[in-house]
């Protein structure tokens, strides 16, 4: 499920990865308004889960500071993510975190490149990649993936990505 708040548009000219659903999120910097995108998998199975985040790629206006917000195991991990630095669309992993099977464990994305003038930031896919622990604990068990769609329908299902498994 995703779920975000704010004065975001869907992009149709910067595509994220998924075939069914491929439009990004953006959104003008603004400092009086509560801006975030939840990506919320709603995942059942305690484990390990490596979570990256498709970043997309626009050479304009692009903001230098996107923070994540990891929630999992009843604790909160922060990352920062510079798009501006980047020269593609590329997916970004933010690390490999216990989850506890309760289904409440979510990434949310917020605007925190307030003050940048004519900065945007752009939303995007969030990949939830359970590891097998049967085997080496590396190797994925299945994938999640969770966009926003235009229809604020979440899109939950790993055959639905059009770009190669994540390394």
């Amino acid at each position: 499920r995703c779920i975000y708040a704010g004065p975001w548009a869907f992009s149709t000219s910067v595509l994220g990865p998924m075939t069914k659903a491929p439009n990004t999120l953006w959104v003008a910097e603004n400092p009086n308004a509560d801006v975030y995108v939840t990506y919320e998998p709603q995942i059942t199975s305690v484990g390990q889960v490596r979570i990256s985040v498709f970043v997309p790629y626009w050479a304009k206006n692009q903001t230098s500071d996107i923070k994540y917000e990891v929630y999992h195991n009843g604790t909160m991990d922060e990352f920062h993510v510079n798009p501006a630095s980047k020269t593609e669309a590329v997916w970004e992993t933010l690390g490999t975190f216990e989850f506890t099977g309760n289904g409440d464990e979510y990434v949310k994305l917020v605007c925190s490149g307030v003050g940048e003038k004519i900065a945007n930031t752009r939303a995007s896919t969030v990949a939830f990649e359970v590891l097998n622990s049967a085997t080496d604990g590396n190797s994925v068990w299945t994938t999640v993936y969770v966009t926003p769609s235009s229809d604020s329908e979440s899109v939950l299902n790993s055959a639905l990505a059009s770009m190669a498994p994540l390394d």
